[in-house]
């Protein structure tokens, strides 16, 4: 009975000292990631030390990065910008369960040049991206590309 009774005094004394975990009320009340909905984000059979929400991390000099998780690699065409700019420009899109986007939007949070004459052609290096398809997917899967100008020497 002495050993019951120890425990439950160190149980107290830990509740007591880490803020009364017991006594917690769960609520939501902050956010994570890139929107205004209260709660986690990512996969639910994601890894939760990832670095990102969106799948696979971008190239790093220079390339395309993008994050449409259980789809595999995609195809896409490359372009040069035609101005004496570099940067990252994060692009938005949506694709269907065949593979294709149908929405593109560049100069979302994280880019690092938001210049016009790098905005439009990462639009259509995300347009003409193609995934393999899949008839499990949502019928309109949201991800995000990162396309990474460099000046060319």
């Amino acid at each position: 009975m002495r050993k019951k009774n120890a425990s439950k005094k160190k149980k107290r004394k830990l509740d007591a000292l880490i803020g009364g975990v017991s006594k917690s009320e769960g609520t939501e009340t902050g956010s994570e990631g890139n929107d205004n909905q209260s709660g986690d984000k990512g996969q639910l059979d994601g890894n939760p030390y990832a670095p990102s929400y969106f799948g696979g991390q971008g190239t790093g000099s220079g390339g395309v990065g993008y994050g449409l998780n259980g789809r595999g690699k995609a195809s896409f065409k490359r372009l040069k910008q035609d101005c004496n700019e570099s940067g990252m420009v994060i692009v938005k899109i949506i694709v269907n369960q065949s593979g294709n986007v149908i929405s593109a939007d560049p100069g979302q949070r994280g880019t690092t040049n938001t210049a016009q004459c790098l905005l439009e052609p990462a639009k259509k290096i995300a347009m003409s991206h193609k995934w393999p398809s899949d008839p499990k997917a949502p019928s309109r899967q949201v991800g995000f590309v990162s396309v990474n100008f460099k000046l060319s020497q």
